[in-house]
């Protein structure tokens, strides 16, 4: 304390200084309209800036928070459209009763660790039973196809990349609904090839390939590229189809699972293999 009041004492003149010049610069601003409005407009801009730089931090972080909401946001709006929907029909006598109910639902999930560069590529994802992830089910991006989920824990899955030698989907084109399979090659980390395409079925690129409506996993229309060049293969009179991918997916940080909530009531009615 001594050292404080010795402190002072040795450059009360400067204190006393800057005392003055505030009670001075407080009466220049207070009295004279002039310097009292240039004053009060350079108040406003450094408070302004200093405002919109603790707002910016505050936005940086709480990005985590502002994205999971948007993910949440975008997996609710995904269950609502159309192809995430059933057509109940029921008919009795003159009564026709047709009703939207829900087949499909999204979780949004992170992607923790991902792999492009094998024959057999997986991700890891951030969320597991828990949040309410099963094994194969359907995962996709905000644009696109990914992969089909394989090993639950708690609080993790497993995907089976697209970009996998035993990633197979029933896919259509849109164009002409002419269907299909899409597998992956293992060349390419962003392309797919279609199978089964008759060689009377007139292609162009830029064609959009899309699951079809026998696929379990993903909604029917669900985008998985564009067609970017397509070869005979006269062997078996079918095209085989090279697919430019919808997902990016070198770069994904954000997926959504789909749990078809029918394919187990559909699975159970079909024929089940015969055992020889």
């Amino acid at each position: 304390m001594g050292n404080i009041f010795a402190f002072l004492l040795r450059h009360i003149r400067f204190f006393v200084f800057i005392i003055l010049e505030g009670i001075c610069f407080s009466l220049v601003v207070n009295y004279n309209r002039d310097q009292g409005s240039a004053f009060s407009q350079f108040s406003n801009e450094v408070s302004g800036s200093v405002y919109r730089s603790f707002a910016g931090m505050k936005y940086y972080f709480h990005l985590r928070e502002t994205n999971d909401s948007l993910m949440a946001e975008n997996a609710r709006l995904r269950a609502k459209m159309s192809n995430a929907m059933y057509f109940d029909t029921a008919k009795s006598k003159d009564i026709h009763d047709t009703v939207f109910k829900q087949r499909y639902t999204f979780i949004p999930c992170d992607v923790v660790n991902n792999s492009v560069t094998s024959m057999n590529n997986y991700l890891t994802l951030g969320s597991g039973k828990k949040a309410g992830v099963g094994k194969h089910l359907g995962v996709v991006s905000t644009v696109g196809i990914v992969g089909i989920t394989r090993d639950v824990s708690e609080h993790f899955s497993s995907v089976l990349s697209v970009l996998h030698k035993d990633f197979t989907v029933s896919a259509e084109i849109k164009e002409n609904k002419q269907i299909g399979t899409v597998t992956w090659d293992g060349y390419n980390p962003n392309m797919v090839v279609m199978k089964d395409i008759p060689l009377n079925v007139r292609l162009k690129t830029g064609m959009h390939v899309v699951t079809s409506p026998f696929s379990d996993l993903f909604p029917a229309g669900t985008l998985i590229g564009y067609v970017v060049k397509y070869e005979a293969n006269h062997n078996d009179a079918n095209y085989t189809v090279t697919v430019w991918l919808a997902s990016d997916i070198r770069n994904l940080r954000k997926v959504y699972v789909v749990n078809n909530l029918m394919r187990d009531e559909k699975q159970n009615i079909e024929p089940k293999p015969e055992s020889k």
